[in-house]
């Protein structure tokens, strides 16, 4: 059977690091059926206390719903944690949940940092089973999800988002890889590249502050 996901976060330390004696915090995913750490990534200071934030997903979560948690990083250990342990489904800053099922919340995710010039990172989250175009969601349009920062705290739905990107093209999957392009226009601004579960589309989402 499929075992829980486990997520360690280790202290930098010289040497070889012993998971059952280094000192770290750690994570489990709640259920045979989580995916938690699946996808992860340092969004810098979202929250601008001066300390480093994490997004952590599960795309797995509530029927495939998926969820991702914003956790904020501190000068000793994570908020809210305790012991070496961390109770990230209460804790965390930011929970931000899938509507549909099946639509895998959080399969992919990127962190471009201050995109849109106001001083917080932004976060960028992807999709690819949400139908933004069909009121039953079997179509797999998918789609891809930015919050700009400061990301406000509490339990947000993808309709909360402060941009998004969809595609006409059913089962295109779009939000299934993510990534930072850099300044591709020239405006002096991060852009975005999200690609479509079947490799076959690549879009560049030009940013003019989205």
């Amino acid at each position: 059977g499929i075992g829980e996901s486990e997520v360690f976060i280790l202290e930098p330390d010289e040497g070889t690091e012993d998971l059952s004696s280094a000192p770290y915090w750690h994570l489990k995913g709640g259920g045979t059926s989580a995916r938690l750490g699946l996808e992860m990534c340092g969004a810098g200071d979202v929250n601008l206390d001066g300390y480093a934030d994490l997004l952590i997903a599960n795309p797995a979560n509530s029927g495939d719903k998926g969820v991702v948690y914003l956790i904020s990083g501190s000068s000793v250990q994570l908020k809210g944690g305790g012991g070496g342990s961390y109770d990230y489904a209460t804790e965390a800053l930011t929970k931000l949940s899938g509507s549909q099922s099946g639509e895998g919340l959080g399969s992919a995710l990127a962190c471009p940092g201050d995109v849109n010039g106001d001083g917080h990172a932004e976060v960028a989250l992807g999709s690819p089973g949400h139908d933004m175009r069909s009121s039953s969601p079997t179509y797999d349009y998918g789609a891809v999800f930015v919050w700009f920062g400061p990301t406000p705290s509490g339990s947000l739905a993808p309709e909360d988002a402060d941009s998004s990107l969809s595609t006409i093209d059913t089962e295109a999957g779009l939000g299934a890889v993510l990534g930072t392009g850099g300044d591709v226009n020239g405006l002096g601004w991060i852009d975005l590249a999200a690609s479509a579960g079947g490799g076959e589309d690549l879009v560049i989402w030009m940013n003019d502050r989205f």
